[in-house]
């Protein structure tokens, strides 16, 4: 995937085999090809009129957990930080993101995992049917993505 002009700051290709599900855990393989290593690339979830969740990681080790807004290119970053857990340079890593139901009724938990190691939980966002697909912040750079899982959980 990439690169890609620099017409935005956020590229996204949608799974169109997966549809709109309130529940599910997704996960895929990404690993840096070439371009800038200041860049993201992952995947997002919870694709909702214009909003979504990215969670994406550079070469240089570093995480990101933000919601996008389509409609205003505009960032809230929920969590962003360097971490040993991201395997950096051309190393592969896993990216893994479940959304379950929660405790609350009409709720769901969205828990961000990467290589093994949950990183981040969203805990009692409203639970609606949303799509997912892989994502890259910025231009100037390519990811070779492989392994995507997808599944939809039965509450």
């Amino acid at each position: 995937m990439g690169p890609f002009e620099p017409t935005s700051n956020f590229h996204k290709n949608y799974c169109t085999g997966c549809g709109e599900h309130t529940f599910y855990k997704l996960s895929v393989e990404g690993t840096f090809v070439d371009g800038q290593v200041d860049r993201f690339f992952g995947v997002f979830i919870g694709d909702i009129n214009g909003k979504q969740y990215y969670f994406g990681i550079s070469p240089w080790q570093l995480y990101i957990i933000g919601q996008h807004t389509d409609e205003d290119d505009s960032w809230e970053v929920l969590d962003a930080q360097w971490s040993g857990t991201v395997k950096g340079s051309y190393a592969t890593n896993k990216f893994e993101v479940s959304v379950i139901p929660a405790y609350q009724r009409g709720t769901a938990d969205y828990i961000f995992s990467l290589n093994g190691s949950t990183i981040y939980i969203l805990n009692g966002r409203p639970a609606v049917g949303s799509r997912v697909g892989l994502a890259m912040d910025w231009h100037a750079v390519s990811v070779n993505y492989d392994n995507w899982s997808y599944e939809e959980i039965e509450p």
